[in-house]
Formats: structure tokens, sequence, C-alpha cells
């Protein structure tokens, strides 16, 4: 009996410790896990200021960017210079009539060639807009007889002054009166070959003839580089801001080389209208040199450096990219002529 009453006090004895153990272990994992969420919960706070941080850093780097943008007199140091002379500014032998800009839409493109050929995606662009616009004038660096265009609403002009601003300029002090008269004004340089036809067309009828934007100040692409600014090769402008624009013109010097025309102009005009003033409009801020596909995507473009073994080897597309546009939009004779002539092999 007293061996039986032993054997039962040694199994409770047994049952009490696995439940103190149980009870241990259980205290264990609940500390266990209070722990982890505090640790967890000191992750969450951790990231939460980082967050903070780095949005702080972004709105001072907004701050200084906007400071620069309205502020700052000179962002890029001239370095060669190239002057030229009222006289050279203003005399011509060109003779247009105010009927070409009288209350007109009108195109400026500039075009610079170094082997003296027009190349046929100049004439796409040319013959684009020659049928949206009432007056197209081709600033060139080659001769009339160099172009074969007949439309009437063409007009070749012989400028040969360095930069696109450059031209830009000298036309703008030429005919500075006749060009307070136009309805809206189109700058475009070569700098550029259209890849998609279709993507490319519907996106200038829609967002520039459309009435879609009744901003007076519109660009295709916003860069940040060296501060915010819409990029000149393709911009548009139109009244009531026309008369701002050639003022300012007026106002500011011919630039001596292409780091004066982007410090001055390209960069300049942004500084002058993007102010809450002006309505402005730009349809991407993405830079083409870092999103080649997706500015292929939304307005059919591309550098045309980017094609060129001359360009910076950051902003280049690899042969077999290139080689890839080209099979992909075969049937674009103009883009398949310029690879086959430019393009690194």
């Amino acid at each position: 009996m007293l061996k039986k009453m032993n054997l039962n006090r040694n199994v409770n004895n047994t049952v009490i410790s696995k439940l103190q153990v149980s009870k241990v272990v259980g205290l264990m994992g609940q500390a266990q896990r209070v722990q982890a969420q505090r640790v967890q919960a000191q992750r969450v706070q951790q990231a939460k200021r980082v967050q903070a941080q780095r949005v702080q850093a972004q709105r001072v780097q907004a701050q200084r960017v906007q400071s620069q943008l309205f502020l700052s007199p000179s962002i890029v140091t001239p370095k060669r210079v190239h002057h030229i002379s009222q006289t050279e500014i203003y005399t011509t032998n060109d003779v247009l009539n105010i009927e070409l800009f009288d209350n007109k839409k009108i195109m400026i493109y500039s075009h610079y060639s170094k082997n003296g050929k027009v190349d046929t995606y100049n004439y796409y662009m040319i013959n684009l807009f020659s049928n949206l616009v009432d007056t197209v004038f081709i600033l060139s660096n080659l001769p009339k007889d160099k172009w074969n265009t007949s439309k009437a609403n063409i007009h070749v002009l012989n400028y040969d002054f360095k930069n696109d601003m450059s031209n830009l300029y000298v036309f703008i002090m030429r005919y500075q009166l006749l060009l307070n008269k136009i309805k809206s004004l189109f700058f475009i340089n070569d700098s550029f070959l259209v890849v998609d036809k279709p993507v490319f067309e519907k996106k200038i009828e829609d967002d520039f003839f459309s009435n879609k934007h009744v901003e007076h100040f519109q660009g295709l692409i916003m860069s940040k580089n060296p501060i915010i600014h819409y990029q000149s090769y393709f911009l548009f402008i139109q009244n009531p801001i026309i008369s701002k624009f050639i003022e300012y013109f007026k106002q500011t010097s011919y630039p001596v080389n292409q780091e004066d025309a982007i410090n001055k102009y390209e960069l300049g005009i942004s500084r002058l209208f993007l102010n809450k003033h002006i309505k402005y409009f730009c349809y991407s801020s993405n830079p083409t040199a870092v999103y080649p596909y997706e500015i292929i995507q939304k307005y059919g473009l591309i550098k045309r450096q980017q094609l060129l073994s001359t360009y910076h080897i950051t902003q280049q597309l690899s042969y077999n990219q290139i080689q890839a546009l080209k099979n992909k939009y075969i049937h674009n004779s103009e883009l398949v002529e310029f690879i086959n002539s430019y393009s690194r092999r």
C-alpha cells in the first residue's frame, strides 16, 4: 500500500514537472514573440525615419533646383567663342513678305549637314509639318539648290551660324516685326529621327493641332540636367507670349558657342516661361538619353546621337540594339537609310 502511494506521488510530481516545463516554455515563447514584435516595431520606425529623411532631402533638392531655375544667371560657362558682327546679323538677301507671317502658324526647322547632303529623314519632317502649318522656314547651312522642295509654303534660307539657337537668334533679329504678327511657332531641329511614324504623327496632330492643350509654352521632353528645362529640339510657342519670346531674344546677346546657346537660350527660355504667369505643358519628364524605348513608345522618336558612335558611350545604343530597332521598323525607309549610312558597324 505504501509502495503504491509512493508511486502515485511520483506520477503526480512528474505531471507537475511537465506542466511547469510547459508553462516555462510558453513564457519563453511569449517573451520571444514580444521581443520579435519590439524589433519589428523598431525596424518600422527606422524605415519611417529614413523615408522622412529622403522626403526632406528631395524637398531641399527641389527648392535648390527651383532657385536655380529662376535665379541662376549662368549655369554653363562658355569656352571657345565665335563672334558675329551686327552687320552680319542684319544683312541678308532673303525677301520675306508679311503674308508668310500674318496670323500664321509657322515652323522653323534648323538643319546642319557635315557631308553637304540632305537626308531623307529631314524631308519627312519638313513634308509632315508643311501639311500642318501655314509656313515652313528651313534654316540650313546648305544653299537652297541642295534642297529638293517644291511646295509653295516651304522656304529654304541659308543660315550657318554654328548652332541651332544662333540660327534662331539671327532669324528673330532679322524678322522680329513680322514674327510679332504670327499665331504660333514650332521650333524644331534635326537632332532626332522619327522611328514609329503613326505614333509620332498622332501625337503631333492630337496634342498640338486639336486644341487639346491651350498652354502657351509646350515641349515634348523636360530635362533636369543641369536644371529643369525643356529640351530645345522641339518647342511650341503661341500667343499671347510670342512677343515675350521675341523680346527675350532682343534683350539677350548672340550666343557665341554651343555652351553659351544652352545657357542663354535652352535654359534661359525655360527660366523665363516656367512660372505661374505662363501656361506651360510638357509631355514627358524622362530624358531621352536615359529612356530611349519609353520615348519611342510614347512619341515615336529617338535622338539621332544615340545611333552614332560619336556620342557619349553611356547614351549610345549597342550595335545589337540598333539592328533590332532597324528590323522592327524595317518599313521606315528614312530610319533604315540613316542607320545604314551613319550608324557604327
